[in-house]
């Protein structure tokens, strides 16, 4: 249920938060749509590190808690990309971006939040030319931060947007202030913004909403004084620069206006520079010459004042170039649509098991019937088998089933003797030489192989090649680590002459004898006391085996 004192849904749409985080400050504003106001702009100087709490006091002194939010990035948060997309629709323009730009530094696609804007000209309207995309390049990491930052301090965070969207729509908006029916904005003399911020100048020349260029310019510049002469005269030729540029490649309609924004002591300057060079209307401009601005609005005039308004009196090119991308709303359970989609599938779920409910009577209708018919048949059947075995209780087995069965008996007495007289072969002596050939395979040696290996109770002899000839010896010694070689003494060892073998390689052969393992290839034999084996030799076993052949 909504809470009583809740703040009514009208207002929050009506009023907007515009949020600006700068390097060393927070500048929050509050901007009402419905009366063209500017309510709020407060400036707080902090730390990266306390912008979450430095918001949320924010929040919470001037009672802002649940209104949507937008904030604008500062221009060392993000980097700034140009990538050829030609044909790419702009639903699927994000996720292209994507995988198109490099991402900084360490990071890969998946670290990396991405947003952009295309750049017109007229030579691309007439098709000469493919668009570029004015990508806004960002970790994710920080992304998150910053929207988290927004989110805990209680507002309704809409999007995150460059600085550049933010100046655009200061842009706009001013050129509304002359724009009328006969001649809207969209067909006025593109625009050239001039942003004199901190660190960094932005230039920008638009046309309604549409950007034709954007560039950054690092100068040594304050808010509170003017610039350096050096970096005036640099700034003013690269204003000159653009705009020529621009006049020349992109556009068959030359500068109409220039706009410097915020208001500084230096701004007079470039307005009559800038007028004298370009030919064309110059003004500085502040918010209070087209803003009803009302309340605590100090900061309003500022470099990051004006980022914080210029991100809400517009929120549409905000929303469209965001980096940030809100969730969802879930559903109220009790709005109207809602509840009639229940009423609905609720009527069609009652539909569905009365249908259900019909089809399954009906099925199990005919079914009983099926099956009463198989029970009466069943019941005949038995009847009649009943009749039949009667009759055939009485019958003595045939004299040649009697016969077969006592043949069959006794061919079981034999092979159980014959099983009985097996069991009884002792192959203990198996064992020995397993355990010998185990010990030859897990004692190689490299550059020695065995060719034929001879091992009896008397004589063991082992034939091979090998490449060196002392690793006939490295042999024995391995093999005397083995515990059935432990005490194995060979009595003589014969290595060969170097031959040639394959490859052009040259090999020996060698020979070594020894003793036989004697007893530790018979092995003694484990026999449980508690049975009784018969022993039977090869002769019994020959024996057996043509007594089986003959019963075959």
């Amino acid at each position: 249920m909504r809470h009583w004192f809740a703040r009514p849904r009208a207002i929050e749409e009506d009023v907007r938060i515009g949020v600006q985080v700068a390097d060393d400050s927070v500048t929050v504003a509050v901007y009402s749509q419905l009366n063209q106001a500017l309510t709020l702009c407060v400036k707080r100087r902090c730390t990266r590190a306390q912008v979450p709490d430095v918001i949320a006091q924010l929040v919470a002194e001037h009672d802002l808690k649940g209104l949507p939010a937008y904030l604008t990035l500062s221009r060392t948060d993000y980097e700034t990309q140009y990538v050829d997309l030609p044909g790419v629709p702009a639903d699927e323009l994000r996720a292209a971006l994507r995988w198109r730009v490099t991402a900084p530094g360490v990071l890969n696609a998946e670290d990396i939040a991405v947003a952009g804007l295309p750049l017109v000209s007229d030579r691309s309207d007439s098709g000469e030319e493919s668009p570029l995309i004015r990508a806004a390049v960002m970790a994710e990491s920080a992304l998150s931060k910053l929207s988290q930052a927004v989110i805990g301090a209680g507002l309704n965070l809409r999007a995150v947007a460059p600085r550049e969207t933010a100046l655009m729509n200061v842009a706009y908006a001013l050129d509304q202030v002359e724009a009328d029916q006969a001649n809207p904005s969209e067909q006025r003399p593109p625009v050239m913004t001039i942003f004199l911020g901190s660190r960094t100048c932005g230039i920008l020349v638009t046309r309604g909403h549409r950007l034709y260029l954007s560039r950054t310019v690092e100068l040594a510049a304050n808010e509170a004084g003017a610039l350096e002469l050096a970096d005036f005269e640099k700034l003013v030729t690269e204003v000159i620069r653009t705009a020529e540029n621009f006049n020349k490649r992109l556009s068959r309609v030359p500068l109409g206006r220039c706009l410097i924004v915020p208001y500084r002591s230096d701004a007079q300057a470039f307005d009559e520079r800038l007028r004298d060079t370009l030919g064309i209307d110059c003004e500085t401009v502040a918010l209070a010459d087209w803003l009803n601005v009302s309340g605590d609005s100090a900061a309003a005039d500022t470099a990051t004042g004006i980022l914080a308004v210029g991100g809400i009196i517009e929120p549409t090119l905000q929303r469209e170039a965001s980096l940030y991308t809100p969730p969802t709303p879930p559903r109220r359970a009790t709005a109207p649509a809602v509840l009639a989609g229940w009423v609905a599938g609720g009527w069609a779920l009652l539909a569905m098991i009365a249908i259900t409910q019909a089809v399954l009577i009906d099925r199990a209708e005919e079914r009983l019937t099926q099956q009463t018919a198989v029970r009466d048949a069943l019941r005949s059947d038995v009847a009649e088998l009943s009749a039949k075995t009667e009759d055939t209780e009485d019958i003595e087995p045939s004299e040649s089933l009697v016969a077969e069965l006592n043949s069959l008996e006794q061919q079981r007495d034999f092979y159980a003797t014959i099983l009985e007289e097996f069991q009884g072969v002792d192959t203990s002596l198996n064992r020995g030489f397993s355990d010998a050939l185990t010990a030859l395979a897990r004692t190689p040696v490299d550059g020695l192989w065995l060719q034929q290996i001879a091992i009896t109770p008397e004589q063991v002899k082992l034939e091979g090649q090998t490449l060196k000839g002392f690793q006939a010896e490295t042999l024995i010694d391995t093999l005397q680590s083995e515990e059935i070689f432990r005490t194995w003494n060979p009595e003589s060892i014969d290595v060969g002459s170097p031959e040639p073998i394959r490859n052009g390689r040259r090999a020996r052969s060698f020979s070594i004898e020894g003793e036989g393992l004697g007893a530790r290839i018979q092995g003694p034999r484990n026999i449980d006391d508690s049975t009784t084996t018969r022993e039977t030799d090869a002769l019994g076993i020959q024996s057996l085996l043509r007594t089986l052949r003959r019963n075959e």
